[in-house]
């Protein structure tokens, strides 16, 4: 089973270029110009952003679509109303009583929760949209303004023989990192379901934060499954509430590596939520 992305689109404030942004190895291209807006309380000042957002595209009201949200797990009472705000967006979620209806699904996990909405589309195995959205970007290079504002991307995921194979995608909670490290486990089983050594690794934004110690002790468990100089991704950004839309935002742009290219590296591919989630998903290519 791999994954085809039939459609996608990505929107990030100040962004120039969308073709540009989705080569992860070149730094995002911005404007300095903020683009924040103070008019509603958050969350839900990312819906009318939202609704311009979606405008571009036909949903098809019997798709389900799976939104990736900001780490809202701390919020039950935000979380839920950006929920009932969000089902009213969505064509399906205004599906009249009695009609069939798709099952919509709500990832509140930040950047982790790309990796849990895969592992419920592959168990579902059937046409989803991803909806990730976010409320700023903060961008990292040296001499460039900070730029703030609604970030969304968007990518229908359809199931196929060919296209990108994810042998492994697999998450687990963590509360605490220091009482349970999840990591060295998570890479021990990765790293079985890989046929060749690991190629690419796309991390987590950190800014200028050095990696945590767990994830070092983690990376001990891809001895000798990794190629000797491996090519490492970070994104130039950190989002705000860590970063739902990038975690959806790298899965694009490894699609688009892969399809646009000869290149067929095993990557991995992982999402961390510090005090909720850390993930981990292995990718390749098939034709």
């Amino acid at each position: 089973m791999a994954i085809t992305l039939t459609e996608f689109d990505i929107a990030l404030p100040g962004l120039e270029s969308t073709e540009a942004a989705l080569l992860l190895s070149e730094p995002m291209p911005v404007s300095e110009q903020s683009q924040q807006s103070e008019a509603m309380p958050w969350p839900i000042s990312l819906i009318a952003p939202l609704n311009q957002f979606l405008a571009r595209f036909e949903l098809d009201p019997e798709e389900p679509i799976f939104w990736l949200l900001p780490n809202l797990a701390y919020d039950e009472q935000r979380l839920n109303t950006l929920i009932s705000a969000l089902n009213e967006v969505a064509p399906n979620g205004r599906v009249q009583p009695g009609h069939p209806h798709p099952v919509n699904e709500f990832f509140a996990h930040g950047e982790s929760a790309l990796h849990c909405a895969l592992i419920k589309a592959m168990q579902l195995a059937k046409n989803v949209t991803f909806i990730a959205l976010d409320e700023q970007i903060l961008h990292l290079n040296e001499g460039a303004s900070h730029n703030n504002g609604a970030a969304f991307a968007l990518a229908r995921v359809k199931f196929g023989e060919m296209g990108l194979h994810v042998p492994f995608c697999h998450g687990e909670p963590c509360f605490d990192i220091e009482q349970h490290n999840p990591f060295p486990t998570l890479l021990s089983q990765a790293v079985k379901e890989v046929p060749a050594p690991i190629e690419h690794i796309v991390a987590p934004a950190l800014g200028e934060e050095p990696w945590p110690s767990a994830w070092l002790e983690g990376y001990l468990q891809l001895n000798g499954k990794v190629v000797e100089q491996p090519k490492v991704t970070q994104s130039e950004f950190v989002h705000g509430q860590l970063g739902a839309v990038f975690g959806l935002y790298s899965f694009i742009g490894i699609y688009n590596d892969y399809n646009s290219s000869m290149h067929r590296d095993i990557i991995l591919h992982l999402g961390s939520t510090p005090k909720l989630y850390q993930a981990a998903s292995v990718y390749q290519w098939i034709d």
